[in-house]
């Protein structure tokens, strides 16, 4: 195996330790600044949505990390975008069930300006966001009640209020969700959705087909004039 070899620009500055009580999920962004907003869940007494902000662009130093109040305490599956300098963070909450977003009134997150669930389901699994102007496009994996499998959706939302603009099918699978015990893979399911959206708002989603062991790729997702293209398969095991 070949591996390419870094830039002569990539150097590590600096490890920290910054929460002992952190989580499996986290989520990076540059603000304005320059200087990176870091989310993350926790677990223990602080457990729940936890934030931190780098105070150079080293991050040598960095604002004590603090739970976010009035969100979910076991968050999962989260993602970020910044209004201005202000996170935007879209997560699976209520033991998997809803997908909420919230809006923190300042780059701090010392106050919410607005929060909202995005879906109630059986069970949300992985999300993507990206904020174009004032629209929040999330891209999203969730376990339908009326439909005994599992759905892909895009939402638009508006990014003041987190009120949901429009609500787009992108995929279906007849497999729900699973876990083999043994491999700890997945068995079924669309994971892993990937956002790219241009100025004129269109957006292209990627995901994983796990039944279908294929990277598929839908363009102009949400439009009448979308198309489905597979990107890679892998052989049957």
């Amino acid at each position: 195996m070949v591996f390419a070899t870094p830039p002569s620009t990539w150097a590590l500055r600096n490890v920290s330790l910054l929460d002992p009580s952190a989580g499996r999920y986290t989520q990076v962004r540059l603000a304005p600044d320059g200087n990176a907003t870091m989310i993350w869940n926790a677990v223990g007494v602080a457990a729940g949505l936890r934030l931190s902000r780098c105070l150079d662009d080293s991050c040598r130093a960095w604002s004590p990390p603090a739970t976010i109040s009035g969100v979910d305490t076991n968050p999962r599956f989260m993602r970020m975008e910044l209004l201005a300098a202000q996170p935007i963070v879209v997560f699976a909450a209520a033991d998997g069930r809803e997908l909420h977003a919230v809006r923190c009134a300042d780059a701090a997150c010392a106050a919410l300006g607005a929060r909202a669930a995005l879906a109630r389901t059986e069970k949300v699994r992985y999300n993507d966001v990206r904020l174009l102007h004032n629209e929040l496009l999330v891209a999203v994996s969730l376990s339908n009640i009326s439909h005994p499998g599992v759905e892909l959706y895009l939402l638009r939302v508006n990014a003041d209020d987190l009120s949901v603009r429009d609500r787009s099918l992108v995929a279906r699978s007849d497999v729900p969700f699973g876990i083999n015990e043994s491999t700890s893979f997945p068995t079924g399911g669309l994971e892993a959705p990937c956002l790219l959206v241009g100025d004129d708002g269109a957006a292209d989603v990627a995901y994983w087909d796990v039944v279908g062991r294929r990277l598929a790729l839908v363009r102009d997702a949400g439009s009448p004039n979308s198309t489905t293209a597979t990107v890679a398969a892998a052989s049957s095991p």
